[in-house]
């Protein structure tokens, strides 16, 4: 019990000074976050660690890239990306509009390095899914989110090769 109250306490405290000094998550065209970005890829997650970083908790995730649209990551490469917020401990600290990853999931990221190393733009607007349609042909898809406010966006594969080179 006393645990649980703990955790419950570092939480509430954490998103108090975390609404204080929150974090602006910009809306971001498909374009736009290809320009800011320094590697666009789709990657496997391999594993999600928290830890802490300079006084904040943040998830060390680790993938393995697949399809690499921009940038110097190979397939096959390991990439790992730093996302806010995790539980180390009895701690937690959750970050609005971070986004979350799970171990198997292969999203596409379009990455910005950092002097932590990769983060991912416009937090999880800069993480999309792939689908595949009936004819087997590979869409780009970000849901509609009500706490970021970002539009929805289903795009081929090709479309997203070709919007990618051209905002270089």
């Amino acid at each position: 019990m006393r645990t649980t109250l703990q955790t419950l306490i570092a939480v509430t405290v954490m998103a108090a000074a975390g609404v204080a000094g929150a974090a602006t998550v910009r809306q971001l065209s498909l374009k736009g976050m290809a320009s800011l970005a320094d590697v666009v890829v789709q990657a496997q997650v391999q594993s999600v660690d928290a830890q802490w970083l300079d006084g904040r908790i943040f998830r060390k995730v680790t993938l393995v890239a697949e399809r690499v649209v921009k940038g110097a990551v190979k397939a096959g490469q390991p990439v790992v990306l730093w996302a806010p917020g995790g539980e180390v401990g009895d701690l937690g600290q959750w970050v609005p509009g971070a986004p979350e990853f799970e171990p198997g999931e292969a999203p596409l990221l379009f990455l910005e390095a950092r002097p932590i190393g990769y983060v991912v733009v416009g937090m999880s607007v800069g993480k999309l899914r792939t689908e595949r349609d009936d004819a087997g042909a590979t869409w780009v898809v970000r849901d509609a989110s009500a706490a970021l406010r970002s539009a929805p966006l289903r795009v081929s594969w090709a479309t997203l090769e070709a919007t990618v080179r051209t905002a270089q």
